[in-house]
Parts: C-alpha cells; sequence; structure tokens
C-alpha cells in the first residue's frame, strides 16, 4: 500500500516554501451588484473587482436576472497604465466552463474551467469582468455576486 503527498506537501516536506495561495493566507471576497442594467450592447463590460498579483480564485457565485436573451463571459482583463481604468482584455472567457453563459441560466458557480482551476494564480494585478458577447441583453438585468480569493 502506497503513501502519496499532495503536490504541495511534497514541497513542504523537502523544506520549500510554498506561495500564501497554497498553504494558508487570507480569503477575501469581491462583492459586485449592478442593480438596473439597461439592455445592453455587445461589447459591453461590467467590472467586478480587482485581484491582486499571486492571489488565487478559490470560489464565485454568480446571480443574474433574465435579461431577456443575451450571453456573457466572465474573465479577465488588464489594469491600464493610470491604475483605475479597464485595460485590454487578457481571457474573455476564462470562468464558468469558458464559455458563453445565457443570462437565463442562473446561479453560475465559478471557477469551473478545467483550465484554470484550481490553479488559476494572477500573475500581475488584473479587473475580473463580465463581458456581454455574441447577443446583447434585450431587457434590463441585474448582476450580483461575490468571489473568495485567497492571498498574502
Amino acid at each position: 500500500m502506497a503513501t502519496i503527498y499532495a503536490d504541495e506537501l511534497v514541497r513542504q516536506r523537502a523544506g520549500r516554501n510554498l506561495q500564501p495561495h497554497e498553504w494558508h493566507g487570507k480569503v477575501r471576497e469581491i462583492k459586485y451588484d449592478f442593480a438596473a442594467l439597461p439592455a445592453g450592447n455587445v461589447g459591453d463590460v461590467l467590472v467586478l473587482g480587482r485581484l491582486l498579483k499571486d492571489e488565487r480564485i478559490l470560489l464565485g457565485a454568480e446571480w443574474h436576472s433574465a435579461g431577456g436573451a443575451g450571453t456573457f463571459h466572465i474573465g479577465t482583463y488588464a489594469i491600464a497604465a493610470d491604475g483605475i481604468s479597464l485595460g485590454a482584455v487578457i481571457t474573455a472567457a476564462q470562468f464558468v466552463n469558458g464559455a458563453s453563459n445565457a443570462v437565463s441560466a442562473a446561479p453560475l458557480l465559478w471557477p469551473l474551467t478545467t483550465a484554470t482551476f484550481p490553479n488559476f494564480i494572477a500573475t500581475a494585478d488584473v479587473f475580473l469582468a463580465i463581458t456581454n458577447v455574441g447577443t446583447a441583453f434585450t431587457t434590463a438585468a441585474r448582476f450580483t455576486g461575490s468571489v473568495l480569493i485567497v492571498g498574502d
């Protein structure tokens, strides 16, 4: 019978330091609420909050009203040189299976993309954002949710 240790424990047992998001660290929450969004356009971006370098997303939950027709992605954007404005898209469809999500399908739990979960770690400060893609929201919608993040 074999004893097999998780990768993090292997590194710790070998005397290597672990990053805070791997072993301990502080959990914080990004909460967001867009109370009364009008019908939108394809390409509209809803900025949820800021993820700091070396933080890891544990779990996100997204709730929204129907919004009529409409699809969206949840992903990451760069932070502009001024430090407070939205920059270029990094990966638009990064979370929730990396696919378009219908506004009629709520709630959503994320990250669920196998390419990012559970190892999505921010390599720089980024914004988390919802991008209206494919089909614009045809009626007013409300988006609300929270994201649990661990860091130092």
